[in-house]
């Protein structure tokens, strides 16, 4: 592990792991921030916004396996936090999973180290999700800080039905429950 400012790094896995079928993958939005990581300079953001369930976590997590950089997963809003981040030595993804949980609207800490004002020539990925868009108004008003802003909305019944057909133990109640659902939205 690596000790920094009463910090520490653990290692907890080379890559994110899944060992599960991952449905409505988005790999042509994981391709562009990979292709935008190897053909810019500076930090980039993300930000992945939307209904719960939807995707936004798997496809954080596609993207750090994509870059193949080290992540750095936040939790909770650490006092130092933007200091500890700009002594990392090395190219560094920040991931930080339902993120307006984590940091509440008025918490600029992580601003300063997004945009480049504490700047140490090493490059970050900043990698966020919310279920609301519920996030500073200043983090989304710089390239430097969120580049993307990717918003999941309801699963598509394509996505849904395929759900349906890999998990349901009664494949006969399918066409039942289908039958009802769609009388009832003709009503």
């Amino acid at each position: 592990f690596l000790l920094i400012n009463m910090f520490y790094l653990n290692q907890i896995s080379k890559k994110f792991e899944f060992p599960y079928k991952i449905y409505n993958t988005d790999a042509e939005f994981v391709n562009r921030v990979k292709k935008t990581w190897d053909n810019t300079q500076g930090n980039i953001g993300v930000l992945l916004n939307g209904t719960k369930g939807t995707g936004k976590t798997v496809t954080a997590k596609q993207i750090c396996n994509n870059l193949n950089l080290p992540v750095i997963l936040i939790t909770i809003p650490y006092k130092g936090i933007p200091n500890f981040i700009n002594d990392i030595q090395q190219d560094v993804i920040i991931f930080v999973d339902e993120f307006e949980k984590t940091y509440s609207d008025r918490d600029h800490s992580v601003l300063s180290i997004m945009d480049g004002a504490l700047d140490n020539g090493f490059r970050k990925t900043f990698l966020l999700t919310t279920n609301e868009l519920y996030i500073n108004e200043n983090m989304i008003q710089r390239p430097g800080r969120i580049r993307y802003l990717k918003t999941y909305k309801d699963l598509s019944i394509e996505v849904i039905n395929e759900i349906v057909d890999d998990k349901l133990k009664y494949t006969g109640l399918k066409a039942v429950s289908s039958k009802k659902v769609f009388e009832e939205i003709m009503v």
